[in-house]
């Protein structure tokens, strides 16, 4: 054996394993942040205040120096919660207060918005939610023209509601509404058109086949008790109820496939021509057969709390 010292084998790599532990809660407010769903970044909303104004101001005030409705509530709404949120506002000399500074022509000031017109424009908006569950992109229902006098296109009605994408805006605060205040008139027209009801609404009209199974008439007997009560929130695509999927399976699609199994094609044909359910298609999708196992002692399961 040497009796000399061994030689020094250290070696600094530059190579390092990652703490998992550590990188996970690193990260987490980042995952948070990104799968987050309708969040509305602070870049998009763009909010002009008169230079030298001084707080506190109203919505009404927002609205006439040309600010968008949605953007303007969305803007009360971070200012009161947070006024340290409203911080890293800027201020350019026209005094406009922005989250983000442009430089795209196009980002002009917009005409005041007087209060009725802001009206039937929130109006229609949630009307729209109701009956399409979701934000507007297709041609406004007749009622809707009719009763509030709603003009705009569905393009022009997301342009003149918010800056950002309206794919950004939650619509879950149609069920914070008070629908019980709106006119009678309107609300009866709701009963043939709440989203999430078209494709139940035949079971409360039609009954089924003389030489159906016992299943579907099953089936066919706890979509007409769901029909027949009020319209609930837990329906609504907007605010479904998780339990409700876990129950029935994907309601629509296997509603489609009993409607096919249940009702004649004369039946089918005069639900289309009473635009009672003008989405049934002629085709059943193997993939959702749920409908199978309904019975009407499922509803005790389900949960109904009235829209209206």
């Amino acid at each position: 054996m040497p009796d000399h010292e061994p030689p020094n084998f250290k070696i600094s790599f530059t190579a390092v394993k990652a703490d998992s532990q550590f990188m996970a809660v690193a990260f987490q407010c980042f995952i948070n942040a990104g799968t987050a769903l309708h969040t509305i970044p602070l870049t998009d909303i763009h909010i002009y205040i008169p230079p030298g104004r001084e707080t506190p101001f109203s919505l009404e005030d927002l609205l006439s120096w040309g600010n968008l409705i949605g953007d303007s509530v969305f803007f009360l709404q971070i200012y009161e919660e947070d006024r340290r949120a409203t911080d890293g506002f800027t201020t350019s000399d026209d005094g406009r207060f922005l989250l983000m500074i442009t430089d795209d022509p196009s980002d002009t000031l917009r005409p005041a918005m007087s209060p009725d017109s802001a009206a039937k424009l929130v109006a229609a908006w949630a009307i729209y939610a109701m009956v399409r569950a979701g934000p507007p992109s297709k041609p406004m229902p007749k009622f809707v023209k009719d009763q509030i006098g709603m003009t705009l296109s569905p393009d022009e009605m997301c342009k003149q509601f918010t800056s950002t994408s309206v794919a950004n805006w939650s619509l879950e605060w149609i069920k914070n509404v008070q629908w019980s205040q709106i006119g009678q008139e309107t609300l009866s027209r709701f009963g043939l058109g709440v989203a999430g009801y078209r494709l139940i609404q035949p079971f409360k009209l039609y009954e089924p086949r003389a030489d159906c199974t016992q299943a579907i008439k099953d089936a066919c007997s706890l979509m007409r008790i769901i029909a027949l009560k009020p319209a609930a929130w837990e329906v609504h695509p907007v605010t479904r109820d998780p339990n409700l999927l876990t129950t029935l399976g994907n309601v629509n699609k296997n509603c489609m496939n009993l409607i096919l199994a249940a009702f004649t094609p004369q039946q089918i044909a005069e639900m289309q021509g009473r635009a009672i359910s003008t989405a049934v298609q002629p085709s059943h999708d193997a993939q959702h057969v749920n409908f199978r196992t309904w019975t009407p002692a499922m509803a005790s399961q389900l949960t109904f709390t009235n829209i209206f």
